[in-house]
């Protein structure tokens, strides 16, 4: 959703790339919406964990990991999981929404970053 608006207004909290760093962004595009993200454990070179609390279109809270795991030495398994929950009523909404739909292109494109990332390394 984040990239939903490339002219969002993002507000930084910490140092990045470290536990507690937080990015927030507000955005008048409703897809994009409010929220905040906040790096909640790292495990060097294995994993992050991060906690997605979302204000607008709608209020939620997420949390998220990812992790690589090296398979040889030019290739990455990477796992990304992402867990929500949303008080009733809007929880029943998730019914008839399509998160992949809502998701997915984000995460496509988070996954190419990242994998432009570690193909540098």
């Amino acid at each position: 959703m984040v990239m939903t608006d490339p002219n969002k207004r993002m507000t930084y909290t910490g140092t990045d790339g470290t536990e507690g760093f937080a990015a927030a962004w507000d955005s008048d595009i409703k897809q994009a919406g409010k929220g905040e993200q906040t790096i909640e454990k790292i495990i060097d070179g294995e994993r992050i964990d991060i906690r997605v609390v979302f204000i607008k279109p709608f209020a939620g809270v997420a949390d998220t990991y990812i992790a690589t795991q090296s398979v040889t030495e030019d290739t990455t398994t990477v796992k990304w999981a992402f867990a929500s929950k949303m008080p009733f009523p809007m929880n029943a909404m998730l019914l008839f929404m399509n998160m992949e739909k809502m998701l997915g292109a984000d995460m496509e494109i988070s996954l190419n970053n990242l994998k432009q990332i570690l193909e540098k390394e």
